[in-house]
């Protein structure tokens, strides 16, 4: 069974009269996309179908690069898929250190504090660019909870816990409700 696919990339727009896209990368630095990897677009509106193309180039650095994609070169038709997901299987990406994990990996972890106690879940994460924020659902509400050492005491995907520190908890539990 094929773990699932993973979102690198959404295409920010078209570029040009042939149906080129510009994708803005979720980690910058990323090397996945390359000329013969097998891509998925995910559209935004739910009634469309997954598309299935391989990129026959890519040009760019930085979190912005543009694609060309076998089967697509018309702009109309490349413009139906602005705001789509680019996706890519799991076996495609770079292997990762035993300390890092894929945000979607993070995703639905149960958040307990340092006695146990459990406090919520990973909703969501965002990267506003100091440090990594875990989106929580509490009972009291929605928390933002910054990734840092002094809050975050263990995280663990394969066990389905993130685990904070006392300081962490403290934070969580003292967060304003929503």
């Amino acid at each position: 069974m094929n773990e699932p696919s993973i979102a690198i990339a959404r295409i920010a727009r078209v570029r040009g009269l042939r149906g080129e896209l510009l994708v803005t990368l979720f980690n910058p630095d990323s090397a996945t996309l390359r000329p013969g990897l097998r891509i998925t677009l995910q559209p935004l509106a739910p009634e469309h179908k997954l598309v299935e193309r391989t990129i026959q180039g890519i040009e760019g650095t930085g979190p912005h690069r543009r694609l060309r994609l076998e089967g697509l070169s018309d702009r109309e038709e490349a413009g139906k898929l602005v705001g789509a997901l680019v996706l890519v299987e799991r076996d495609q990406l770079p292997s990762l250190a035993a300390d890092e994990w894929y945000w979607k990996d993070l995703v639905g972890l149960t958040v307990v504090g340092n006695h146990g106690r459990r406090l919520g879940t990973v909703e969501s994460l965002y990267h506003p660019g100091s440090h990594l924020i875990y989106v929580l659902k509490t009972e009291g509400g929605s928390v933002e909870l910054p990734a840092v050492p002094a809050y975050i005491a263990a995280v663990d995907p394969p066990g389905g816990l993130l685990e904070l520190t006392e300081e962490g908890e403290v934070y969580v539990l003292g967060y304003p409700s929503a």
